[in-house]
């Protein structure tokens, strides 16, 4: 579906099957900077307002649960060649095939990421009855919030957690918002990056801790290439020095937590042992081609288990040109 390439994609998603999805995105997009990625960043938020008790949980218990208990309603509207991970025949294509299922890969060792995240935050102040959860899509899959919405509220009405602890959450309000273009900054001489993370980072694919930082930026701009080619848009770059930027950056410890903890599989019924960490992190060193990266990552967030409501952060840029 070569159309995909020139057409407006809210024409053409209803007619999208996977296989023509995985076309679109494994087609030679045209290569273009990260300023012209920045421009063309297009993320769609559908956010819900929730009411229950979430006194004994954080944002990211919230936004796992959630993500967990959306797979199995996506399974019993699916075809049952997406069940089976295999590209989706209908059009338009189940939403099991376009959040769930692999998209093939952006280099050999490296697959095509997800194109959604998830968070969410817990209102303290309101004594922890309220919380806000949200899943945001990227580039061609901003279409489909429409159809995802539905399924998200389908959520509600089975439960979310294990069978016999269903907490009663409830929805009470919805919103869909798309918007497009991060105001990356890209000339600025920016001196140092604070790293606000609002909900915990997971730096290895296992869920273990690394004894280090030197990752964490090489793995957002990987991350970054890949949902590109969502956007229908290919990262071209001297990889080489954006990357030996990345690893020269120094990382240092603003307040950092590391916490062990287990997660349980929706899919294979079992506990996960995981670890994370918490706090902020301040940046410093060659930080002026990696802003953009950064600022684009406050949406695509960071490191692994993203889908699970991990790696979201915010940057403060320090610098003279930042203000």
């Amino acid at each position: 579906m070569n159309d995909l390439e020139t057409a407006d994609w809210a024409t053409c998603a209803p007619l999208l099957s996977g296989p023509a999805l995985r076309s679109f995105l494994a087609a030679p997009h045209p290569g273009v900077g990260i300023d012209v990625i920045a421009r063309q960043w297009r993320w769609t938020t559908i956010s819900l307002s929730l009411a229950g008790d979430f006194s004994s949980l954080e944002g990211h218990d919230v936004a796992r649960r959630i993500r967990g208990a959306l797979w199995p309603v996506l399974k019993r509207h699916a075809s049952k060649e997406a069940i089976d991970g295999l590209p989706c025949p209908r059009q338009p294509l189940s939403m099991l095939d376009l959040l769930w299922n692999d998209h093939g890969k952006v280099t050999r060792a490296r697959d095509v990421p997800r194109p959604f995240v998830t968070r969410a935050q817990v209102d303290r102040d309101g004594g922890s009855s309220r919380a806000v959860f949200q899943i945001i899509l990227f580039g061609i899959a901003c279409c489909f919030a429409d159809r995802l919405m539905p399924l998200l509220l389908e959520v509600f009405a089975y439960g979310v957690g294990r069978d016999g602890e269903r907490p009663n959450w409830q929805v009470l309000d919805q919103q869909v918002e798309t918007e497009s273009e991060v105001a990356a900054v890209v000339d600025a001489r920016i001196d140092q990056v604070l790293m606000v993370l609002k909900s915990p980072i997971i730096l290895k694919r296992d869920g273990t801790a690394a004894s280090d930082w030197h990752g964490l930026l090489p793995g957002l701009v990987d991350r970054i290439e890949g949902l590109a080619l969502w956007h229908g848009l290919r990262l071209d770059c001297d990889f080489t020095a954006v990357k030996n930027d990345a690893r020269a950056t120094r990382v240092y410890d603003g307040g950092i937590v590391e916490t062990r903890w287990e997660r349980r599989s929706t899919r294979h019924w079992h506990e996960i042992p995981m670890q994370d960490r918490r706090g902020h992190l301040v940046l410093e060193g060659p930080l002026d081609r990696l802003v953009p990266y950064l600022l684009i990552g406050e949406t695509a967030q960071i490191g692994h288990d993203t889908r699970h409501g991990h790696g979201w952060y915010g940057v403060e840029l320090w610098g003279d040109d930042a203000g």
